[in-house]
């Protein structure tokens, strides 16, 4: 039942790569959507980057769960410091170069330590990378 109505839902173009960083929580509309379709819990993805829009999600009651993937591969700590009280934007910055290096390289951010950025330059220009993702970012 979840399951036909998030594909009811979706149009296609929500599914395809994107080329850039779209807007934070760009998937917010179809799970208010959801909400009113099913019972069940809901995890909201899609480029959720500040912790008041985080916040707003939960309290409004749009999901119920918001997803940290690639924030949590910048900051492995940022759950403490969300518990401590951090606000304001997280550090990861949607480059998605974390997802052009899967399959090849363990999964991790790319651009910390300054170091790690020369390594995946190199790696794209020597064509070391997986070149089925190296339009996502």
């Amino acid at each position: 039942v979840v399951l036909r109505a998030v594909v009811r839902l979706l149009p296609p173009a929500a599914l395809a790569q994107r080329r850039r960083p779209a807007a934070e929580a760009y998937f917010l509309p179809w799970a208010r959507a959801l909400r009113e379709e099913v019972e069940t819990k809901i995890v909201l993805v899609g480029g959720l980057r500040c912790t008041q829009t985080m916040n707003r999600v939960l309290e409004e009651g749009d999901a119920d769960f918001v997803s940290l993937s690639r924030p949590l591969l910048r900051e492995p700590d940022l759950v403490r410091k969300l518990e401590r009280g951090r606000t304001g934007l997280v550090d990861c910055t949607s480059c998605n170069i974390c997802v052009q290096h899967m399959e090849i390289d363990p999964l991790r951010c790319w651009r910390t330590p300054r170091r790690r950025l020369f390594q995946h330059a190199y790696r794209r220009f020597t064509g070391k990378l997986n070149p089925k993702r190296l339009d996502t970012g």
